[in-house]
């Protein structure tokens, strides 16, 4: 058929907005600078597997101490495996569907995990988490669209010892058929994890062939790796299965001040992540990450909504993307302590720059208070603003219906009588045209004052409990979920939960972690 209107013909489309921080030089820069930090500085590792695989692979070694040695990488071996490491991974659902495409610039959103309070949403108390919480977070997370993986937002009090991380994962398992982000502290609490995994994807080569799974860790800033986090993924790569590993820095405590020092040392030990899992399994799949922690050193906190943590979030990113590896970011934290105009802001920009950029994967939701408190209303908050920015990331394709050249000719032939309103061109494309919000209110204030006067938490509140109270997600058969509840509590004897808290107890005094 011959071209009418060669207005089309050779047409470049912006089909979606964008925002590029660096330049090509700018990348190649940081990127050779985590090259010379592997290089020249060396990181610490302690995991026995891993330094054999190091030491095989040709990389120089130092003693240390009994916690480690340090290890010096060449820049041929990090070329080597970044050849080997899958230029995208898929993540599927429970029901072994295709979920997640981490790949080009798509952008998907889940919550965090680890909060270590909760807001209730029927008493409004600051409480600790229980394994029921846990199942309402990953129910409310199924029922909201626009949240497309479930992690397990809260973390257990001590009621099952070392192996809390289980019953997380068993709590998720069992309420939500997204795909699933979840921590482990060690092998045999990994091992009963993915044991759950195998059982709901009907085997262990189903599973591997459709993970519905990422397993999560980070690194011991700066260019430290904790042995039991090695363990763990040499245990998963060496099973064929996705790991995600990467830095938890703080600038200007564990990482420079300046936001491209941070950016090559975060880089740099998740590299080290990277080559340990491909010399493990080569082709292995592995998710490079980052918390891009702003240290605000005037409060000594964590700060989530300052515009550094976007723009290294942005920065980071960029690099992934320039090395084809998918990544993982954190999104859509807050200062804030309530769902009030703060969350709100600094909730979207967060997500808007994270799709601008397009980090694959993006955990957040539902994290305030720069990651000490968990809420679901943020969970809903959060479920709004990622739907604002996936209508804005869609962007304005040009064509001959959205032009709408015939419909503005047909009501200027026709005014004053005729308008745009009820026009066919206006009925065919306006649901598809303009977004319409759940929480935020367009009201007048009229009707606004006439509905209740309800501001943006009581909505969010109000949703929470509709979820609570009306949703259920689908069920697992009851031979399965006989399966999960075997797995789970066998992971809590308590023979194994006395040997567990003995060894958190070390781990802590040895890492000083909280």
């Amino acid at each position: 058929m011959a071209i009418k209107d060669l207005r089309w013909a050779g047409l470049v489309q912006q089909m979606s907005p964008s925002l590029t921080v660096l330049s090509k030089d700018q990348k190649q820069i940081l990127i050779n600078a985590a090259f010379e930090i592997l290089e020249r500085s060396g990181n610490r590792v302690g995991s026995k597997e891993a330094l054999e695989l190091f030491r095989k692979a040709g990389c120089r070694i130092e003693p240390l101490d009994e916690d480690g040695e340090k290890v010096f990488f060449p820049q041929s071996l990090i070329e080597e495996c970044l050849r080997t490491t899958p230029k995208r991974l898929i993540l599927y659902d429970r029901n072994g569907e295709p979920s997640l495409y981490c790949e080009g610039r798509n952008s998907y959103f889940s919550p965090t995990s680890a909060c270590p309070k909760m807001y209730d949403p029927y008493t409004g108390e600051r409480r600790a988490w229980k394994k029921e919480d846990i199942g309402n977070a990953s129910r409310i997370t199924d029922a909201l669209p626009h949240l497309d993986a479930m992690f397990a937002l809260g973390s257990l009090a001590d009621d099952y010892g070392f192996d809390t991380f289980v019953h997380e994962v068993h709590a998720m398992m069992i309420n939500t058929t997204k795909p699933i982000i979840y921590l482990s502290n060690d092998v045999p609490d990994t091992k009963a994890i993915c044991e759950m995994a195998a059982v709901i994807a009907g085997g262990w080569d189903r599973l591997r062939e459709r993970p519905f799974l990422l397993q999560y860790d980070e690194v011991l800033s700066p260019l430290k790796h904790k042995n039991h986090a090695f363990d763990k993924f040499m245990y998963l790569a060496g099973e064929g299965l996705p790991v995600r590993y990467g830095a938890f820095t703080m600038s200007a405590a564990s990482s420079p001040v300046t936001l491209p020092g941070a950016a090559a040392q975060s880089l740099a030990e998740a590299l080290v992540g990277l080559m340990a899992c491909q010399l493990k399994r080569p082709g292995v799949p592995y998710v490079m990450a980052i918390l891009p922690g702003i240290m605000d050193l005037k409060y000594g906190v964590l700060s989530s909504g300052a515009p550094e943590y976007h723009l290294f979030h942005s920065i980071y990113t960029e690099l992934c993307h320039e090395l084809q590896l998918p990544v993982m970011a954190t999104a859509g934290i807050t200062d804030s302590k309530v769902v009030d105009a703060q969350a709100g802001a600094e909730t979207l920009w967060s997500y808007l720059c994270a799709a601008l950029v397009g980090c694959h994967l993006n955990i957040g939701a539902g994290s305030m208070e720069s990651h000490l408190i968990g809420s679901f209303e943020h969970l809903v908050l959060s479920n709004e603003c990622i739907a604002a920015v996936r209508r804005f990331m869609k962007g304005a394709p040009i064509d001959d219906n959205t032009l709408g050249m015939d419909v503005i000719q047909h009501v200027g032939d026709g005014l004053p009588d005729r308008i745009f309103v009820d026009q066919d061109h206006t009925t065919k494309n306006y649901l598809e045209e303009q977004w319409q919000p759940e929480v935020f209110n367009r009201n007048n204030f009229m009707v606004w004052t006439e509905k209740g006067k309800k501001d943006s938490f009581a909505v969010c509140n109000e949703k929470v409990k509709h979820i609570l109270e009306n949703y259920q997600p689908e069920q697992l058969p009851d031979d399965v979920l006989a399966k999960l509840e075997e797995i789970a509590i066998g992971a809590t004897d308590p023979e194994t939960l006395a040997v567990s808290k003995t060894a958190k107890a070390k781990r802590r005094r040895k890492f000083r972690v909280a």
